[in-house]
Protein backbone atom coordinates (compact mmCIF):
# COMPACT_ATOMS: atom_id res chain seq x y z
CA UNK A 1 0.00 0.00 0.00
CA UNK A 2 1.14 3.38 -1.01
CA UNK A 3 1.97 5.19 2.48
CA UNK A 4 0.35 8.50 2.43
CA UNK A 5 1.52 11.53 3.48
CA UNK A 6 -1.39 13.41 1.37
CA UNK A 7 -4.05 12.14 0.27
CA UNK A 8 -5.69 12.65 -2.57
CA UNK A 9 -9.85 12.31 -3.68
CA UNK A 10 -9.65 11.58 -7.65
CA UNK A 11 -12.97 13.84 -9.24
CA UNK A 12 -13.16 12.76 -12.66
CA UNK A 13 -15.81 14.66 -13.92
CA UNK A 14 -18.49 12.78 -16.39
CA UNK A 15 -19.57 14.31 -19.50
CA UNK A 16 -17.69 17.25 -19.79
CA UNK A 17 -19.33 18.74 -16.68
CA UNK A 18 -17.06 21.33 -15.16
CA UNK A 19 -16.27 22.83 -11.79
CA UNK A 20 -16.30 26.91 -11.60
CA UNK A 21 -12.98 28.19 -10.09
CA UNK A 22 -14.24 31.88 -9.27
CA UNK A 23 -12.57 31.56 -5.66
CA UNK A 24 -9.25 29.62 -7.02
CA UNK A 25 -6.18 30.68 -5.47
CA UNK A 26 -2.43 29.44 -5.43
CA UNK A 27 -1.33 27.01 -2.67
CA UNK A 28 2.00 26.34 -2.36
CA UNK A 29 4.16 23.63 -0.21
CA UNK A 30 6.32 25.30 2.58
CA UNK A 31 9.44 25.30 0.18
CA UNK A 32 7.87 27.04 -2.49
CA UNK A 33 8.24 23.95 -5.31
CA UNK A 34 4.92 22.83 -5.34
CA UNK A 35 2.66 25.07 -6.78
CA UNK A 36 -1.04 24.69 -8.11
CA UNK A 37 -4.31 26.73 -8.55
CA UNK A 38 -7.31 25.52 -6.60
CA UNK A 39 -10.07 26.20 -4.81
CA UNK A 40 -10.70 25.63 -0.62
CA UNK A 41 -13.20 22.90 -0.36
CA UNK A 42 -13.04 21.84 3.14
CA UNK A 43 -10.96 21.82 5.95
CA UNK A 44 -10.11 20.76 9.73
CA UNK A 45 -7.30 21.38 11.95
CA UNK A 46 -4.66 19.43 10.26
CA UNK A 47 -6.24 18.62 6.88
CA UNK A 48 -7.49 20.80 3.81
CA UNK A 49 -9.29 19.69 0.90
CA UNK A 50 -8.71 21.80 -2.52
CA UNK A 51 -10.50 21.24 -5.06
CA UNK A 52 -8.18 21.73 -8.86
CA UNK A 53 -9.42 22.97 -11.90
CA UNK A 54 -9.46 19.86 -13.53
CA UNK A 55 -11.59 18.83 -10.47
CA UNK A 56 -9.61 16.60 -8.54
CA UNK A 57 -10.03 17.37 -4.89
CA UNK A 58 -6.52 16.49 -2.83
CA UNK A 59 -6.41 16.37 1.30
CA UNK A 60 -3.15 17.49 2.17
CA UNK A 61 -1.45 18.23 6.10
CA UNK A 62 -1.94 21.86 6.58
CA UNK A 63 1.46 21.45 8.56
CA UNK A 64 2.89 21.07 4.78
CA UNK A 65 1.67 24.05 3.40
CA UNK A 66 2.93 27.55 3.14
CA UNK A 67 2.86 30.18 5.76
CA UNK A 68 0.42 32.30 3.65
CA UNK A 69 -1.62 29.48 2.90
CA UNK A 70 -1.99 28.48 6.45
CA UNK A 71 -2.98 32.09 7.74
CA UNK A 72 -5.43 31.88 4.76
CA UNK A 73 -6.71 28.94 6.81
CA UNK A 74 -7.18 30.79 9.81
CA UNK A 75 -9.76 33.73 8.19
CA UNK A 76 -13.24 33.96 8.79
CA UNK A 77 -13.66 33.72 5.05
CA UNK A 78 -12.12 30.02 4.46
CA UNK A 79 -13.86 28.99 8.03
CA UNK A 80 -17.49 29.89 6.48
CA UNK A 81 -16.79 28.57 2.95
CA UNK A 82 -15.65 25.06 4.67
CA UNK A 83 -18.78 25.37 6.79
CA UNK A 84 -21.03 25.72 4.31
CA UNK A 85 -19.33 22.87 2.34
CA UNK A 86 -19.59 20.36 5.24
CA UNK A 87 -22.64 21.06 6.49
CA UNK A 88 -24.92 21.07 3.55
CA UNK A 89 -27.98 18.55 3.63
CA UNK A 90 -27.47 15.07 2.39
CA UNK A 91 -29.68 12.80 1.51
CA UNK A 92 -28.43 9.48 -0.01
CA UNK A 93 -30.35 6.83 -2.04
CA UNK A 94 -30.56 2.92 -1.29
CA UNK A 95 -29.97 0.25 -3.58
CA UNK A 96 -34.06 -0.04 -2.88
CA UNK A 97 -33.99 3.23 -3.55
CA UNK A 98 -35.57 4.85 -0.09
CA UNK A 99 -33.81 7.99 0.68
CA UNK A 100 -31.85 8.27 3.92
CA UNK A 101 -31.54 12.11 5.22
CA UNK A 102 -28.47 12.40 6.90
CA UNK A 103 -24.89 13.95 6.83
CA UNK A 104 -21.89 10.84 6.67
CA UNK A 105 -19.92 12.07 9.67
CA UNK A 106 -17.57 8.62 10.57
CA UNK A 107 -17.23 5.17 10.42
CA UNK A 108 -18.46 3.06 12.86
CA UNK A 109 -19.08 -0.75 13.68
CA UNK A 110 -21.16 -2.34 16.29
CA UNK A 111 -23.22 -5.12 17.32
CA UNK A 112 -27.07 -4.47 17.24
CA UNK A 113 -29.13 -7.32 19.51
CA UNK A 114 -32.41 -7.80 19.05
CA UNK A 115 -34.22 -9.09 21.79
CA UNK A 116 -38.12 -9.98 22.14
CA UNK A 117 -39.65 -9.40 25.61
CA UNK A 118 -43.40 -9.82 26.36
CA UNK A 119 -44.11 -9.53 22.78
CA UNK A 120 -42.01 -6.32 22.03
CA UNK A 121 -38.77 -6.29 20.02
CA UNK A 122 -36.21 -4.28 21.55
CA UNK A 123 -32.71 -2.89 19.74
CA UNK A 124 -30.30 -3.09 21.89
CA UNK A 125 -32.84 -2.07 24.97
CA UNK A 126 -34.47 0.08 23.09
CA UNK A 127 -38.05 -0.24 22.51
CA UNK A 128 -38.30 -0.58 18.62
CA UNK A 129 -41.51 1.18 18.45
CA UNK A 130 -40.22 3.96 20.13
CA UNK A 131 -37.67 4.58 17.04
CA UNK A 132 -37.82 7.44 14.56
CA UNK A 133 -39.32 5.62 11.44
CA UNK A 134 -36.24 6.40 9.35
CA UNK A 135 -34.13 3.61 12.05
CA UNK A 136 -36.85 1.57 11.49
CA UNK A 137 -36.93 1.32 7.71
CA UNK A 138 -32.95 1.16 8.07
CA UNK A 139 -33.14 -1.65 10.75
CA UNK A 140 -35.51 -3.72 8.38
CA UNK A 141 -33.52 -3.57 5.40
CA UNK A 142 -30.43 -4.46 7.15
CA UNK A 143 -32.36 -8.06 8.67
CA UNK A 144 -33.29 -8.62 5.01
CA UNK A 145 -29.67 -7.98 4.07
CA UNK A 146 -28.23 -10.64 6.58
CA UNK A 147 -31.09 -12.90 5.61
CA UNK A 148 -33.14 -12.53 9.07
CA UNK A 149 -36.08 -11.10 6.50
CA UNK A 150 -37.59 -12.66 3.24
CA UNK A 151 -38.23 -8.53 2.56
CA UNK A 152 -38.32 -5.22 4.82
CA UNK A 153 -41.63 -5.17 5.95
CA UNK A 154 -43.35 -4.36 8.99
CA UNK A 155 -45.33 -7.72 8.21
CA UNK A 156 -42.25 -9.82 8.01
CA UNK A 157 -40.55 -8.67 10.82
CA UNK A 158 -43.70 -9.24 12.68
CA UNK A 159 -43.54 -12.49 11.84
CA UNK A 160 -39.83 -12.66 12.44
CA UNK A 161 -40.62 -12.01 16.05
CA UNK A 162 -43.32 -14.37 16.89
CA UNK A 163 -40.66 -16.95 15.69
CA UNK A 164 -37.69 -15.47 17.64
CA UNK A 165 -39.09 -16.49 20.75
CA UNK A 166 -36.85 -15.40 23.95
CA UNK A 167 -33.56 -16.20 21.41
CA UNK A 168 -31.51 -12.97 21.12
CA UNK A 169 -30.13 -12.10 17.31
CA UNK A 170 -26.47 -10.33 17.59
CA UNK A 171 -25.94 -8.95 13.91
CA UNK A 172 -22.56 -7.04 13.47
CA UNK A 173 -23.05 -4.24 11.34
CA UNK A 174 -20.17 -1.48 9.34
CA UNK A 175 -21.08 0.97 8.22
CA UNK A 176 -21.01 4.79 7.74
CA UNK A 177 -23.03 7.38 10.75
CA UNK A 178 -25.21 9.68 9.45
CA UNK A 179 -25.90 12.59 11.69
CA UNK A 180 -29.52 13.99 11.48
CA UNK A 181 -30.54 17.42 12.08
CA UNK A 182 -31.55 16.76 15.69
CA UNK A 183 -27.83 15.00 16.07
CA UNK A 184 -28.76 11.90 16.23
CA UNK A 185 -26.59 9.54 14.29
CA UNK A 186 -27.85 6.20 12.38
CA UNK A 187 -25.30 3.44 11.33
CA UNK A 188 -26.35 2.77 8.18
CA UNK A 189 -24.37 -0.64 6.67
CA UNK A 190 -22.18 0.46 3.38
CA UNK A 191 -24.49 -2.62 2.07
CA UNK A 192 -27.83 -0.40 1.40
CA UNK A 193 -26.20 2.83 -0.54
CA UNK A 194 -25.97 2.41 -4.11
CA UNK A 195 -23.31 0.77 -5.37
CA UNK A 196 -21.23 3.57 -6.55
CA UNK A 197 -21.50 5.28 -3.60
CA UNK A 198 -20.91 2.52 -1.46
CA UNK A 199 -17.64 1.82 -3.04
CA UNK A 200 -16.74 5.65 -2.56
CA UNK A 201 -18.18 6.04 1.31
CA UNK A 202 -16.09 2.62 1.93
CA UNK A 203 -12.34 3.82 0.26
CA UNK A 204 -10.84 4.36 3.39
CA UNK A 205 -12.48 1.84 5.74
CA UNK A 206 -9.87 -0.51 6.06
CA UNK A 207 -7.47 2.12 7.29
CA UNK A 208 -10.29 3.36 9.42
CA UNK A 209 -10.49 -0.04 11.08
CA UNK A 210 -6.79 -0.95 11.48
CA UNK A 211 -6.18 1.40 13.28
CA UNK A 212 -6.41 2.23 17.30
CA UNK A 213 -9.62 3.98 18.20
CA UNK A 214 -7.71 7.21 19.39
CA UNK A 215 -4.92 6.81 16.21
CA UNK A 216 -5.66 10.21 14.85
CA UNK A 217 -5.52 8.02 11.50
CA UNK A 218 -8.99 7.55 12.42
CA UNK A 219 -10.05 10.88 12.27
CA UNK A 220 -7.90 11.51 9.34
CA UNK A 221 -10.10 8.71 7.76
CA UNK A 222 -13.43 10.74 9.14
CA UNK A 223 -12.52 13.98 7.69
CA UNK A 224 -11.68 12.21 3.87
CA UNK A 225 -15.14 10.48 4.53
CA UNK A 226 -17.11 13.98 5.46
CA UNK A 227 -15.48 15.42 2.47
CA UNK A 228 -15.82 12.42 -0.33
CA UNK A 229 -19.78 13.32 1.16
CA UNK A 230 -19.96 16.43 0.33
CA UNK A 231 -17.95 16.19 -2.96
CA UNK A 232 -20.60 13.29 -4.29
CA UNK A 233 -23.78 15.39 -2.97
CA UNK A 234 -22.90 18.96 -4.17
CA UNK A 235 -21.96 17.40 -7.73
CA UNK A 236 -23.89 14.34 -8.39
CA UNK A 237 -22.30 13.73 -12.08
CA UNK A 238 -19.18 12.36 -10.39
CA UNK A 239 -17.36 9.11 -11.23
CA UNK A 240 -14.78 9.35 -8.94
CA UNK A 241 -11.70 7.14 -7.48
CA UNK A 242 -10.18 7.81 -4.14
CA UNK A 243 -6.21 7.48 -4.46
CA UNK A 244 -3.53 7.97 -2.48
CA UNK A 245 -0.19 10.08 -2.42
CA UNK A 246 3.04 10.16 -0.84
CA UNK A 247 4.63 13.86 -1.06
CA UNK A 248 8.41 13.06 -1.26
CA UNK A 249 9.97 16.64 -1.50
CA UNK A 250 13.18 15.39 -0.29
CA UNK A 251 16.57 15.80 -1.57
CA UNK A 252 15.99 18.27 -4.54
CA UNK A 253 18.37 20.10 -6.20
CA UNK A 254 15.71 23.17 -7.52
CA UNK A 255 18.24 23.99 -10.80
CA UNK A 256 18.48 20.22 -11.52
CA UNK A 257 14.77 18.11 -10.30
CA UNK A 258 11.74 18.88 -10.91
CA UNK A 259 8.74 17.75 -9.28
CA UNK A 260 6.44 14.81 -10.95
CA UNK A 261 3.10 13.22 -10.25
CA UNK A 262 3.07 9.97 -10.85
CA UNK A 263 0.05 7.71 -10.80
CA UNK A 264 0.77 4.15 -10.33
CA UNK A 265 -1.95 1.60 -10.43
CA UNK A 266 -1.74 -2.04 -8.06
CA UNK A 267 -0.72 -5.17 -10.20
CA UNK A 268 -2.79 -8.47 -10.34
CA UNK A 269 -2.97 -9.41 -6.80
CA UNK A 270 -2.18 -6.21 -5.44
CA UNK A 271 -5.34 -5.37 -3.03
CA UNK A 272 -4.28 -1.77 -2.81
CA UNK A 273 -6.11 1.33 -4.38
CA UNK A 274 -4.44 3.35 -7.19
CA UNK A 275 -2.31 6.45 -6.08
CA UNK A 276 -0.69 9.53 -6.82
CA UNK A 277 2.93 9.79 -5.68
CA UNK A 278 5.26 12.75 -6.36
CA UNK A 279 8.70 12.09 -7.23
CA UNK A 280 11.68 14.41 -8.04
CA UNK A 281 13.26 13.36 -11.17
CA UNK A 282 15.26 15.16 -13.53
CA UNK A 283 12.50 14.16 -16.63
CA UNK A 284 8.78 12.22 -16.29
CA UNK A 285 11.02 8.95 -17.09
CA UNK A 286 13.64 9.23 -14.22
CA UNK A 287 9.93 10.09 -11.75
CA UNK A 288 8.63 6.96 -13.16
CA UNK A 289 11.73 4.63 -12.38
CA UNK A 290 12.10 6.19 -9.20
CA UNK A 291 8.45 5.61 -8.71
CA UNK A 292 8.58 1.95 -9.72
CA UNK A 293 11.62 1.31 -7.52
CA UNK A 294 9.86 3.00 -4.35
CA UNK A 295 6.89 1.49 -4.70
CA UNK A 296 7.09 -2.44 -5.61
CA UNK A 297 3.44 -4.11 -6.98
CA UNK A 298 2.60 -1.19 -8.89
CA UNK A 299 3.19 0.22 -12.17
CA UNK A 300 3.37 3.54 -13.41
CA UNK A 301 0.57 5.65 -15.51
CA UNK A 302 0.09 9.23 -16.20
CA UNK A 303 2.98 11.40 -15.38
CA UNK A 304 2.59 15.35 -14.95
CA UNK A 305 4.79 18.15 -14.05
CA UNK A 306 3.53 19.97 -10.87
CA UNK A 307 6.59 22.20 -9.98
CA UNK A 308 7.21 25.87 -11.47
Amino acid sequence: MINPISRLILAVLCAGVMLGTADARLWSDKTGKLVFEAELFAFNDEQVVLRRKDGQLGMYEIKDLSEVDQRFLKSQEALKQSQQTLQGKQVWKTKSGFEVVGRAVDYDQRDIQLSVRRGKLFVNDRLYDNMPDAYKVILQRTMAAQGQLDQPTDMDLQGWIERQGAKPLVMRVQGVLLEQSDGEEYLVPFSLFADQDAKLLKAGWEEWVGAPQDDSLRSDEAFRLQSTAAALQSQQQMANEIARANMAFNAVNAGLFSYWEVTMYPQAGNPSAPGWVIMPGRNSEDAKRSAMRQYPGFVPGAVRKVSR
